[in-house]
């Protein structure tokens, strides 16, 4: 019985006692499916409504990615990955009792390092190594004969090679379904095969590996789950042009049904440059900034003026110009060219969008930034902190707005560990963070007893 996928936030806290003060240093979304959204990083785990636990990986190690599905994966600058056992079965390293309820993530076995890691934990795992190949463990019979031949039948517990046809650019997994987007822009995919969601023409439950017919000049895929819920997979091509497919029971799919399709749609806006599901919602974010959504809206998650669903793509207005977005179960988030955050939908007691408002936030609302502003305590000054340009590439404007006669400025990485530390008298001063892997640190400035953090996007 597959395990029931828990929502979690992971936060990363580093705090000064001698005055009060936590920053939180945020980073990117949670590679895959799942929650989609990340608030912040991984120095503590939260299952929702639980208790933080710490995690301990190495402080040679910098994280630069994370995915969570049964299990909570970390991927470093030098591609290892370090797993956190939170299912029912761990998989990825052995099977032995020391896995379960332990908060220390241990080190999957590999010889090579890894680009990306894929699939539901709890019934099987996947790993792209940057040369492009894929390994996978599982325990589960059907799994074993579809992955690996019907003369495997014992589990697979540590990574081992997929046989597929080509070299692999990315993947993508849930709920037992595994999605392949080759170097070829080909879209491959195998596993189990509910509402659809192998795309391959077919209501077979379990579908070995194969091609999706037609999808060509594929350039981003993903496969989404939420909270349990399974949702669609999305292709993108080199064209902008978004196709969908598999469970549709919110509409999310945008075919302006809500019938599970087992082939690829293609949805009616052009230019797409990204795309992601919630619970019973899709998010789409086009080239000209534009932000379109479409599915269940019983949370305002659409962040349309209308209370109603929408089975077909709808524009999401009182945005500015959006780079990034981001999905959860029933919210949604987008991150503007300043790198500020926008969030609509569902907020869970008032705490999970950051807005001190009702259960439901029906059109999009600044968000707190998780690496807000701090200061001392009882200190009414207000500072702020200017970041510029954002992302950054190879240097970074920061104007930290204090009347220190010296600052000390920190980037922060997502374990909140200073990797770049340099004092100034300046009031803005450059940054070199070149030597930075893309991804999102904290900017934190001090002097004189205050305190200014901001979020800093590094991008290549």
């Amino acid at each position: 019985m597959r395990t029931t996928f828990l929502r979690v936030l992971v936060i990363c806290v580093a705090s000064i006692a001698a005055s009060h003060l936590a920053l939180l240093a945020q980073v990117g979304p949670v590679i895959g499916g799942t929650e989609g959204w990340v608030s912040c990083d991984s120095v503590s785990l939260i299952r929702w409504g639980g208790l933080p636990k710490n995690l301990f990986i190495p402080d040679t190690e910098r994280v630069t990615s994370m995915y969570y599905s049964s299990s909570f994966f970390a991927l470093t600058k030098s591609g290892s990955v370090y797993a956190l056992y939170i299912g029912e079965r761990f998989l990825g390293d052995t099977a032995d009792s020391n896995n379960r309820n332990n908060f220390t993530p241990r080190r999957i076995p590999f010889d090579k390092p890894v680009k990306m890691v894929g699939g539901e934990a709890s019934q099987f795992s996947m790993y792209l190594t940057y040369d492009g190949d894929v390994y996978a463990t599982t325990s589960g019979a059907d799994y074993l004969e579809c992955l690996f031949g019907k003369d495997q039948t014992s589990p697979v517990y540590r990574p081992r090679k997929i046989a597929l046809p080509k070299k692999v650019r990315a993947i993508s997994g849930s709920s037992g379904g595994a999605l392949a987007l080759m170097e070829d822009g080909t879209v491959w995919s195998w596993g189990w095969n509910v509402g659809g969601i192998l795309g391959r023409g077919t209501d077979s439950d379990l579908v070995s590996i194969g091609q999706i017919e037609g999808l060509t000049g594929i350039r981003n895929i993903r496969s989404c789950e939420s909270a349990g819920e399974l949702g669609p997979c999305y292709a993108i091509d080199s064209f902008g042009m978004l196709y969908t497919w598999g469970t549709n029971s919110g509409g999310q799919i945008g075919d302006g049904t809500r019938n599970d399709r087992n082939s690829p749609y293609r949805v009616s806006i052009t230019d797409v440059v990204d795309a992601k599901g919630g619970r019973f919602h899709t998010i789409a974010l086009k080239s000209d900034g534009s932000v379109w959504t479409w599915g269940n809206n019983s949370y305002g998650q659409l962040g349309i003026p209308s209370l109603l669903a929408s089975f077909t793509p709808q524009r999401v207005t009182g945005l500015p110009p959006i780079r990034e977005i981001h999905s959860s179960q029933m919210s949604c988030f987008a991150i503007d060219s300043t790198g500020r955050w926008w969030t609509w939908g569902q907020n869970l007691s008032y705490l999970m969008l950051g807005i001190p408002r009702a259960d439901a936030v029906r059109s999009p609302t600044l968000m707190r930034d998780p690496c807000s502003t701090s200061d001392v305590a009882g200190d009414s000054q207000s500072r702020s902190i200017g970041i510029n340009p954002q992302p950054a590439a190879q240097y970074v404007n920061i104007r930290h707005g204090l009347s220190a006669v010296a600052v000390t400025i920190e980037i922060v990485d997502v374990l909140g560990r200073p990797v770049i530390t340099q004092t100034t008298t300046l009031d803005s001063v450059p940054v070199d963070v070149s030597s930075l892997p893309p991804g999102t640190y904290a900017a934190r400035c001090s002097g004189d007893g205050h305190v200014v953090t901001s979020v800093l996007h590094v991008a290549r």
